[in-house]
């Protein structure tokens, strides 16, 4: 009877031992709308889908849990966080193009922002020239595109605010704002969603090649960098992972 009971309680504690050993890593997204989140309450979206592959990857040995929060405050909270990730999103949204201050995975998405306005009026360019005095409508709590940036602060353009990607490309269709600039994998997706493909017009050509990784908190962490890495090249090479990006006209960085 002793010796079953010294069993029992050496699987007790090894099963302990099992369970501390998982990491918990907090998944911070500054998204909050399509293709990223399209229901919050079924969990359904690009993002959850990321979170469930790299949980069922890691099980054992991470546990990714999701937390949404604006772009401005996550950086307060990886200040304050001891094992977090942020992805699919750029270096220089963080102001961290040499990446002094976060580790950052290999590439998973090739993306470009665009412009984006109504096909009344098309707009190719944003040379100041042509779109002085026009209206463009942005996103609050997300970082802007340079060049938009500057034909704010310069007065060329007047702003208009919207609380999401999906109002921004609702008030160039209606005529409220003359264009919006974004990522062309959100708005290829959510023109599509909204059946505004008669009433939109994308410029063919992008203002700026976007490389969307994943950021690694704190600096410096090999093991979850690394790993990382191993996984989001193996995801490029699933087929289910492929098909799934597919859906959402996701174009994989190679």
């Amino acid at each position: 009877m002793p010796i079953i009971r010294i069993v029992l309680v050496t699987l007790v504690l090894l099963g302990s031992a099992s369970g501390w050993a998982t990491t918990r890593v907090e998944l911070f997204t500054p998204y909050d709308f399509a293709p990223f989140v399209m229901d919050r309450a079924a969990q359904k979206g690009l993002i959850y889908d990321f979170q469930r592959e790299l949980n069922r990857r890691g099980r054992g040995r991470y546990e990714f849990r999701l937390e949404t929060v604006p772009r401005v405050p996550t950086e307060r909270l990886l200040k304050m966080t001891q094992s977090a990730i942020v992805p699919f999103v750029a270096k220089d949204w963080f102001d961290d193009t040499d990446a002094a201050k976060f580790d950052w995975t290999r590439s998973q998405m090739e993306d470009a922002n665009v412009i984006v306005s109504h096909r009344s009026k098309p707009l190719d360019s944003l040379e100041s020239g042509k779109i002085r005095g026009k209206v463009v409508v942005i996103t609050s709590g997300l970082r802007r595109d340079p060049d938009v940036e500057k034909l704010i602060l310069d007065s060329v353009v007047s702003v208009h605010t919207a609380t999401d990607f999906s109002l921004c490309l609702l008030m160039v269709a209606r005529k409220r704002a003359d264009f919006f600039v974004a990522g062309h994998f959100m708005v290829n997706y959510l023109i599509k969603q909204q059946h505004l493909e008669d009433q939109l017009y994308v410029s063919p050509k992008p203002l700026r090649v976007i490389e969307r990784k994943t950021l690694v908190s704190p600096k410096g962490h090999p093991a979850l960098l690394d790993w990382l890495n191993e996984q989001i090249l193996d995801m490029e090479k699933s087929p289910d992972w492929q098909k799934l990006m597919a859906q959402f006209n996701a174009n994989l960085a190679r």
